[in-house]
């Protein structure tokens, strides 16, 4: 692994970062960026195997100038999240509280939270504005290196803007749709019937409303490329509606649609790959069917499904990795290639180099992830470091 990139081990003032591991996808990405500005950071990377976990994770905690916490229903459930929040009160040591989601605290939880410096992520326009007040924080600055030799925030690579979109038209009376018929369509795979299901959930149209099933309908149709569908999902996941609230998702779609309306006459991927039994296929993304012949491993059945996801279970990389690769194409399970990156990357961090070599491919075409060639750069450097020792 590159120096920038290590956990930091020294006698100089470092941040400490207490997180759940669940949001391991979304914590390390901000890590990497404090990195880069010169940060130095703790977190539980690498820690060998036999270490007495506690006794390592209280003695760096206890050394830490200040300690940054990502506060997510994840973390607020977490047993190690709240002993590290309550070891750092009773040593006083400062903290960031970085609240990744909007959400009310359970009772206790709260009270501790109050005595924190916060940050609230979910309530900037865009993850450049979070970035930019996260680099600034008082705290944090006496673990910075010598900003000469560092970029300063202002250098931060903007993002692209989203495209403005509008919600869809809601649909809003039974009487505008023929339910059964738009249920056979969606069943048939048809992007269209998928969309106005979706749509029908969402305002509880002759159903009983679901805005997490509505969500998952808008999901299957965006990745048949259905414009209007990857619209709405753009408007679910900007403010939460039936999905967690996330811009970088969003961005993701918006991201999507500007690239189909710039190639309209791309036409959907006619590619099928046959999942299970011969009757059984499913559609699969010009993106995802690249993605299959990037590595012999991406050949997965759905009969060794279950074998994987209880290899995953258990914190095996290669299971973690087939999983991803199981849902970036849709093998045996709803394609999703958002979930499916958030595997590859937690295989990529235990130093998996064929899920870091996928997790760089899916970086630089922006599949399931907002599209970046300096994240893509880093994973591939640090797949050729990993390689090379091994």
């Amino acid at each position: 692994m590159s120096e920038q990139y290590k956990t930091y081990e020294g006698n100089e003032p470092y941040i400490f970062v207490s997180y759940a591991h669940k949001d391991i996808d979304i914590v390390v990405p901000i890590i990497r960026v404090l990195q880069e500005h010169g940060f130095r950071v703790w977190y539980d990377a690498g820690i060998e195997a036999g270490t007495e976990w506690a006794v390592y994770i209280s003695t760096h905690l206890k050394a830490s100038a200040c300690m940054i916490c990502f506060m997510t229903p994840n973390a607020a459930e977490s047993l190690n999240c709240r002993n590290e929040i309550t070891l750092a009160l009773n040593k006083n040591i400062q903290t960031l509280c970085v609240y990744l989601e909007d959400f009310e605290l359970p009772d206790g939880l709260d009270l501790q939270l109050v005595n924190f410096h916060a940050l609230y992520q979910y309530r900037h326009r865009n993850q450049e504005s979070f970035i930019r007040e996260l680099l600034k924080a008082k705290i944090l600055q006496m673990c910075r290196r010598d900003s000469s030799s560092v970029p300063q925030a202002d250098t931060i690579q903007k993002p692209e803007p989203l495209p403005k979109t509008e919600p869809a038209p809601a649909i809003e009376t039974q009487q505008d749709i023929d339910l059964e018929s738009i249920r056979k369509a969606a069943g048939r795979g048809e992007a269209q019937g998928m969309y106005l299901l979706g749509l029908a959930y969402l305002n509880g149209t002759g159903v009983n409303k679901n805005e997490v099933l509505g969500a998952s309908w808008f999901l299957k149709a965006a990745n048949l490329k259905h414009i209007d569908a990857m619209r709405q999902l753009v408007n679910c996941y900007r403010h939460g509606i039936g999905v967690t609230k996330s811009t970088s998702n969003a961005a993701y779609w918006g991201q999507v649609i500007a690239q189909q309306q710039n190639n309209p006459s791309s036409p959907p991927s006619t590619k099928q790959t046959t999942v299970g039994s011969a009757e059984q296929k499913q559609p699969v993304s010009s993106s995802a069917a690249a993605a299959e012949n990037h590595s012999d491993a991406d050949q997965i059945t759905a009969s060794h499904l279950e074998s994987i996801r209880k290899a995953a279970g258990r914190g095996e990389a290669q299971g973690m990795y087939l999983l991803g690769l199981a849902y970036l194409n849709g093998t045996g399970v709803d394609k999703n290639e958002v979930l499916g990156t958030s595997w590859l990357l937690k295989a990529a961090n235990l130093k998996h180099v064929p899920a870091m070599k996928k997790l760089a491919y899916c970086y630089r075409l922006g599949i399931g992830v907002t599209r970046s060639t300096n994240s893509a750069s880093i994973w591939e450097k640090l797949a050729q470091e990993t390689s090379s020792r091994t």
